[in-house]
């Protein structure tokens, strides 16, 4: 048995080194194809609206604050170089996409046309799509986003990635409602809604 067991060592060891290449030679392809789907430079997306247009919602010392200071500088670091660039793009991206499907809050603000038909397909109602996106929202631990996907699936992304099926975001880094909420994170998910531009969500479900 030991003769055995000794005879065919080398034969694992010569496996577990061929896994290993491959492995590696996996792990090279994938960051030559990020590398090659990775923009050169990033741009942050204007506000549609001016800084104190989404109070008493969304503050203007928020909006100050987290686009201004901290929004724009994934961008800026991704374009310099500096610190991890699929962090900071993921973040440019994310923040573009939030702070640009906002508005001017609307009292019984909801969802009509194309998204709408989404959330019923999936989610029986708006309301109770509410409810499933609260209690995905307020299970994130630390930082994190919650989104509403272009299949009409609700999901999470730690701390911040790039992900091209986000349709809605939400942004649950704690900068993004300490300011105007303190610690009431389900106050200011319940406010979201009042002030989403549903005619933007439209537009980008139509474009995927």
């Amino acid at each position: 048995m030991v003769l055995v067991f000794f005879n065919i060592l080398p034969i694992i060891v010569v496996n577990i080194n061929t896994c290993v290449d491959i492995a590696n030679q996996i792990r090279k392809e994938l960051t030559l194809i990020e590398a090659v789907d990775r923009p050169e430079r990033l741009e942050t997306a204007p506000l549609p609206y001016e800084k104190d247009a989404l109070e008493p919602v969304m503050s203007q010392e928020t909006i100050e604050y987290h686009y201004d200071s901290l929004a724009k500088a994934y961008t800026k670091r991704y374009n310099a170089g500096e610190g991890d660039p699929e962090f900071n793009r993921g973040g440019s991206l994310l923040h573009n996409l939030f702070f640009t499907q906002l508005r001017p809050p609307k009292r019984n603000n909801r969802p009509t046309g194309s998204v709408l038909k989404l959330i019923h397909d999936k989610h029986g109602s708006f309301d109770e799509f509410k409810d499933k996106w609260i209690e995905t929202a307020m299970s994130i631990q630390g930082s994190g986003w919650v989104y509403l996907s272009k299949s009409g699936d609700i999901k999470t992304i730690k701390n911040q990635a790039v992900k091209k099926d986000v349709l809605l975001p939400l942004d649950m880094w704690e900068h993004s409602f300490a300011l105007d909420y303190r610690a009431d994170k389900k106050k200011y998910i319940n406010n979201f809604w009042r002030i989403v531009d549903w005619d933007t969500i439209n537009i980008r479900l139509t474009d995927y």
